[in-house]
């Protein structure tokens, strides 16, 4: 099957945002702190959980409807190619040997891609985890660099996931006024546990103090 015919390139554009948007917010390092940099974090921390969103949805969009790319195979080869080692080569120069983290990242967006494109619509377990990977993941980066943003991100990534479960698997599949008690009481017992989670995380990351 060619490329064009199952619409891999289409996901080049959200691709690269995404992984753009991971660049951006990883710009700061401990020992480049610059105010430019500062200034690529702030916009990576605006744009990743929407870019990620985009490529959910567009991802999903391009499985059903399948559209033929504009450009012949190896122009369709080489546009999603740059998508994915654009991105990577801007972390490597921005953030040298720090930037074999941002390949992992790279890989996971490209396993979510596969995931998506082998969903059937809803979010299904083995998505579910790749997403809940990803979040916990971010969580781990910044704890391992001391950045108080890629954690609350990675918190607010993992409630987003487990929303889209709820609503896609769970919702459904019980009444209208269970499923409103049940989303209330998630919103109650998982917005506790998650601020409960991020002051004990920030504590951590603060060396004990609170």
């Amino acid at each position: 099957v060619s490329l064009s015919r199952i619409s891999w390139a289409w996901s080049a554009p959200a691709v690269f945002a995404l992984l753009l948007s991971i660049t951006y917010l990883s710009a700061v390092t401990p020992e480049k702190t610059s105010a430019a940099r500062k200034a690529l974090v702030w916009l990576g921390s605006l744009t990743l959980i929407p870019s990620a969103f985009v490529v959910c949805l567009w991802l999903n969009r391009c499985r059903w409807y399948q559209p033929e790319t504009p450009f012949s195979e190896p122009y369709a080869t080489i546009f999603l190619l740059a998508a994915y080692l654009l991105p990577l080569f801007l972390s490597l120069w921005l953030r040298g040997k720090r930037a074999w983290v941002n390949a992992i990242a790279t890989v996971w967006v490209f396993v979510l891609t596969v995931a998506l494109f082998s969903a059937s619509g809803k979010l299904s377990w083995p998505l579910f985890f790749i997403l809940t990977l990803g979040a916990v993941g971010l969580i781990q980066w910044g704890l391992f660099e001391g950045r108080p943003a890629m954690v609350n991100l990675g918190l607010a990534g993992f409630a987003l996931d487990v929303l889209w479960f709820y609503f896609s698997n769970v919702f459904d599949k019980m009444g209208r006024s269970l499923s409103l008690i049940g989303l209330g009481i998630l919103f109650l017992v998982g917005g506790w546990l998650l601020e409960k989670t991020r002051r004990r995380l920030m504590t951590k990351m603060n060396g004990g103090q609170p």
